[in-house]
């Protein structure tokens, strides 16, 4: 399994980070190639850094790192050579008005409808991709909504192997309520003046 980044920010870089560590194939992928090798060459594990075409003919998996609404421009433009791949969407819409009835994830499905979209690590802040999901005995929560219940499988099953609590919420649609919360883990974080933070699901046995 090949899992290709588009993009060399913070959230890409920490996931590659996490994924390299754990023996994971990645591939960093960017309109400026020497960045993206340059990048891929300072990450432990089997990185390699290349265009975005590279990235997405290689990858299984297709990580878009890149700001909403910007992603939807990249994705169009590629979307006949991600046809049939699985795309993680990871983006929030963060400074961007969006309709209450739709999300990032559901606008990328839009535009790349022969593509299966998976949402999660939306709700993982860059500090603990660059560091660990684990805080003293408990694990962060990776919240997985989709609507093709085997690409949640895999994604999910890598989400565990990197420490992540992994819980499947539901339907692509679901995606609404994971940006919603991750807005509030913004505010949680501007108010508290800590990055190093996530929230716990606890569910107690009927």
């Amino acid at each position: 399994m090949i899992i290709s980044i588009i993009g060399t920010g913070s959230m890409g870089m920490g996931l590659a980070q996490q994924l390299g560590k754990a023996g994971y194939k990645v591939i960093l992928g960017s309109r400026d190639l020497i960045k993206a090798k340059n990048k891929a060459h300072s990450i432990d594990g089997e990185i390699t850094g290349g265009s975005i075409e590279e990235a997405i003919a290689s990858g299984t998996i297709i990580i878009p790192a890149l700001k909403y609404p910007l992603i939807l421009d990249v994705l169009k433009e590629h979307r006949e050579s991600l046809a049939k791949k699985i795309v993680l969407d990871i983006s929030n819409p963060v400074g961007v008005k969006i309709d209450k009835d739709t999300s990032t994830a559901e606008e990328i499905a839009k535009v790349i409808p022969m593509s299966v979209i998976v949402k999660g690590f939306n709700t993982v802040f860059s500090n603990i991709l660059k560091t660990t999901p684990r805080f003293g005995n408990q694990y962060a929560n990776l919240f997985i909504c989709g609507d093709d219940k085997d690409s949640k499988s895999i994604i999910m099953e890598i989400g565990r192997v990197l420490g992540y609590d992994a819980i499947d919420i539901g339907p692509l649609k679901a995606a609404r309520y994971l940006e919603a919360l991750t807005l509030f883990q913004i505010y949680l974080g501007e108010e508290l003046n800590n990055w190093n933070l996530t929230l716990k699901l606890l569910i107690r046995e009927s």
